[in-house]
């Protein structure tokens, strides 16, 4: 990683886009303090934030909440989901109420049978709207659901969110702002509506190019494979050797400077005046039907 600067404001959503490898969940667990950063500071609301979970505070902790990516090993086998949804709860002090714990599960299409049952009784999208990478892999309608949940949580209660994902259509609904990110660096940070319209740095547009479902559905497909990276490790633009717009050995051997423009920054060594901005269509924000989960046998116990 180097040299990242990112800015997560009050009742913002900034989503972290880019190949598997980039360094979101690297940049996540440095935030939410499972991961210490080598270097550099990371403050919340005005203050300095301590770099591991273990020196921050009950509020710190409090305050920042991570949502795990696998729920097969996230969720206690040997715990009811009413226990797991009350653990937090209790954690920091806060009184469990059987209707609030029946209200979260509803408002992700679960009724309330659901708190006496075991996660090996629920199925993988079950499962997953409880805890992992929340939209991934669900049908639409359920996913549609999420996504109010969250404008929700959002609007009413300014909460803040950082959000991973590789489906650039849900990014389009639920972003306020996305950082793109390759390989440690980071690439170019816009408002979301300029960035995936006008796509300025060539990384994010092969990334946009490559996402077929920003117009048309939901599925994204991943950028094309192309040739390894060029650059001098440590040293020039990750993205040398890839790069349809590269200048020559300056991109090698040269880290590219940051220009601000716009809503936002890109780092490239192409003058951004210079840099391609094409309009690419992209779909109106798609509303999908909700249905509600029918009632199913539950099983008592803890």
């Amino acid at each position: 990683m180097r040299e990242i600067n990112l800015e997560l404001r009050s009742g913002e959503v900034v989503a972290l886009v880019g190949e598997s490898g980039s360094g979101k969940s690297t940049i996540a667990r440095a935030i939410s303090g499972r991961l210490p950063p080598r270097a550099g500071l990371i403050s919340l609301a005005g203050g300095l934030l301590a770099p591991t979970l273990r020196s921050r505070s009950v509020e710190q902790l409090r305050q920042i909440q991570y949502i795990f990516q696998n729920p097969d090993a996230s969720l206690n086998p040997r715990r009811c989901i009413r226990a797991i949804l009350a653990r937090p709860l209790d954690h920091f002090g806060i009184e469990t109420d059987e209707r609030a714990l029946e209200g979260v599960l509803e408002k992700v299409g679960l009724h309330a049978g659901y708190l006496d049952r075991f996660p090996e009784q629920l199925s993988g999208g079950e499962r997953q709207r409880i805890c992992d990478e929340i939209l991934s892999a669900l049908d639409v309608s359920v996913q549609a659901r999420i996504v109010e949940l969250l404008r929700s949580l959002k609007e009413k209660h300014a909460v803040a969110m950082l959000f991973i994902s590789h489906d650039l259509a849900v990014v389009q609904q639920l972003a306020d702002r996305v950082a793109v990110l390759y390989r440690g660096e980071l690439m170019q940070f816009f408002d979301t509506d300029a960035l995936l319209t006008a796509p300025l740095h060539p990384y994010t547009e092969m990334l946009v190019e490559a996402a077929p479902g920003l117009s048309k559905d939901h599925y994204v497909s991943r950028p094309p494979a192309m040739p390894a990276s060029k650059a001098v490790p440590g040293i020039g633009c990750p993205l040398a050797g890839r790069c349809p717009r590269q200048l020559g050995s300056i991109c090698a051997e040269t880290r590219p400077p940051v220009q601000q423009t716009g809503s936002g920054f890109v780092r490239c060594h192409v003058p951004a005046e210079r840099l391609p901005i094409r309009k690419i269509p992209i779909a109106a924000d798609p509303r999908e039907s909700i249905y509600a989960v029918g009632p199913s046998p539950s099983c008592r116990g803890k």
